[in-house]
């Protein structure tokens, strides 16, 4: 990416606020208004806690889930809850279903009590996405750096290959390699045999072949 050094700061700003609330119930499958008041519970906790961070009710929405297990085991699984459920026989097929996926057909022991070990809501609020492009102050024409002897492998060594200016590189160029394009925080190697090219967003995209292969 163009200025990789901010990039992860870019997609933490981008990214949907979420608020994890966990209880801890260890109680049969059994006990489902228990489980359902839980579960209400800390989805009203989310939302307070979310709005008093200024986010709109309107972005707003819950993952619920559960750690489960057969009674007995020592490992849970984790289950997706659905928002409503009617009885514990349902959540147990959905329960199965998951320990059927994760552990194989023919796994589920159909008289065995099912356990809650703790159940969890992920509050979430959906991010704006935001749309960004690149703003370019000043047309450079003088992309090459310089030459320099590089060593790219054990067989491939002493080569005299182009070094480029990251930040001079307009979208549509292409580089061949061998090259390297140096970057305020970052290096880019392109090895011989690979290729380089500039996309619409100043990214370097990097493969082997020619770029338009």
């Amino acid at each position: 990416p163009f200025f990789a050094t901010v990039f992860s700061a870019y997609g933490a700003v981008n990214s949907d606020v979420v608020h994890s609330t966990v209880r801890n119930l260890s109680v049969q499958l059994t006990a489902v208004e228990q489980l359902a008041q839980s579960f209400k519970d800390m989805e009203q906790e989310g939302r307070k806690l979310l709005e008093s961070w200024g986010q709109s009710w309107s972005t707003v929405f819950f993952r619920r889930s559960a750690e489960m297990r057969y009674m007995g085991q020592s490992h849970e699984v984790s289950v997706s809850i659905p928002s409503s459920f009617h009885d514990a026989e349902e959540l147990r097929k959905i329960f199965e279903a998951t320990y059927s996926a994760h552990y194989g057909a023919g796994t589920t022991h159909s008289s065995t009590p099912v356990e809650v070990i703790t159940a969890r809501v992920d509050t979430v609020a959906k991010a704006e996405q935001r749309n960004f492009s690149v703003a370019v102050t000043d047309t450079h024409t003088d992309f090459l750096r310089e030459h320099r002897t590089v060593t790219f492998s054990s067989k491939l060594r002493d080569l005299h290959v182009p070094i480029y200016y990251g930040e001079r590189l307009c979208p549509g160029m292409e580089i061949s390699g061998g090259a390297v394009v140096e970057y305020y925080g970052t290096t880019v190697i392109v090895p011989p045999g690979w290729a380089a090219w500039v996309d619409n967003q100043f990214n370097l995209r990097v493969k082997r072949g020619s770029s338009n292969g």
